[in-house]
């Protein structure tokens, strides 16, 4: 393992890289490093490992040093040549403390959620391609008066048809469900303007793989039930004795994991006398109260909760469902991004012509050659195994343009 000091942060004309026993100046940051400093785009950031498990790295020789850089120019401390302005035994105590540090946090969390998982994530967010899209019909749709959706011109293409490269953000939401950071507004586009997107391949397809209904499936696997086949009528037969119909099944079991009420039940369904029942026989049956006292307790004691894979969550209420929905949801969206991973690495390794190019929360949207749909459509036909969950996975395809 290596770690990487950007050269702007040390004020110097090249990046230092060390091992640990030894360091040498580099004038390109490794891939395989932790790079500190300028690491937004670098899949190993120790900014951004730092932020999330709450430490904070003493970047500069010292507070004072800041404040009067600060004062001086518009980059404050940003790229002064501390190699020149400190002493050379204050330079070196400088670096020797700051790689201290960055080694101290990197054996502290690199086999957590944080080095691992985490990373993974990042990594395959990182290599979504770029998309084509119908430039026509967008632009129908943008000289349109009456459109008022703003957000659909980030799907401008550029002189050569391409979308920009779009860029997530994996920790701006609590739950851990993506933001878009820059690019293609994709998590809010319109479902039917999915279509407007076009595939790079000659006769090639737009494609959209889901899985089932990940959330209940996540939530029967913490209860140690996982369950492969039609979830919400397991529910309607087993849990409900088949007193309600399939749809109704649905809606109270959606609305058990997210903390829905009796009283809103009964006006969702209809009058319905036994919604307190309903709910009732559900949240047993998914041991939603002691997954709540669970999550209370472990809120009470650090302050936080972490989800399956150890994501930390610092939620503004100690409210049971909320805890729930906030766990069962982060997991969820973490096992969805690594399944993805692990199914692109399968049809990498089958050398099938794919590329994904967004991801929509439990959704991963592929530019396909048209001669390999069917490979890809046999991959899928077996549910995924996801990372930490007992149980299989369905997952469903549908071609989108």
């Amino acid at each position: 393992m290596r770690v990487c000091i950007h050269k702007d942060v040390i004020g110097s004309d090249r990046h230092l890289v060390s091992d640990g026993d030894e360091f040498c100046w580099s004038p390109f940051v490794p891939d395989d490093a932790w790079l500190c400093g300028f690491s937004d785009s670098h899949l190993r950031s120790v900014d951004l490992l730092a932020s999330q498990v709450g430490v904070s790295l003493k970047v500069s020789p010292s507070e004072s040093h800041d404040k009067s850089w600060s004062i001086l120019r518009p980059n404050g401390s940003v790229g002064v040549p501390w190699r020149w302005v400190l002493r050379g035994s204050t330079f070196q105590a400088h670096l020797e403390q700051l790689l201290d540090q960055i080694w101290e946090l990197l054996r502290s969390n690199h086999d957590s959620y944080y080095g691992q998982e985490f990373v993974t994530m990042r990594g395959f967010l990182q290599s979504l391609d770029r998309s084509k899209i119908d430039k026509k019909g967008l632009y129908e749709i943008l000289d349109n008066p009456g459109e008022r959706d703003g957000s659909l011109r980030s799907f401008i293409p550029d002189s050569q048809g391409l979308l920009n490269k779009i860029s997530y953000s994996q920790t701006s939401s609590c739950s851990g469900r993506l933001t878009v950071k820059s690019g293609p507004s994709i998590l809010t586009m319109r479902k039917d303007r999915r279509s407007l997107l076009r595939s790079r391949y000659t006769d090639g397809k737009i494609i959209q793989i889901d899985f089932v209904s990940l959330e209940p499936r996540v939530a029967l696997c913490t209860a140690g039930s996982p369950f492969d086949g039609d979830i919400y009528d397991l529910i309607r037969r087993d849990v409900l004795n088949s007193e309600v119909d399939r749809k109704s099944a649905k809606i109270a079991t959606i609305g058990c994991l997210y903390g829905m009420s009796a009283k809103k039940l009964s006006e969702v369904l209809g009058s319905n006398d036994s919604s307190r029942q309903i709910l009732k026989k559900i949240r047993n049956h998914f041991k939603i109260p002691k997954l709540e006292k669970d999550l209370k307790s472990q809120l009470s004691e650090n302050g936080s909760i972490t989800n399956l894979y150890g994501r930390v969550m610092t939620p503004d209420s100690d409210s049971g469902h909320l805890l729930v929905n906030r766990f069962i949801q982060s997991t969820a969206a973490d096992a969805a991004i690594l399944g993805f991973s692990s199914l692109c690495d399968q049809i990498s390794n089958e050398e099938i012509r794919a590329r994904p190019i967004f991801v929509i929360h439990d959704a991963l949207i592929f530019d396909v050659d048209c001669d390999d749909l069917v490979r890809i459509n046999d991959i899928i036909e077996n549910p995924l195994i996801l990372p930490k969950l007992d149980g299989k996975f369905p997952v469903s395809m549908e071609i989108i343009s």
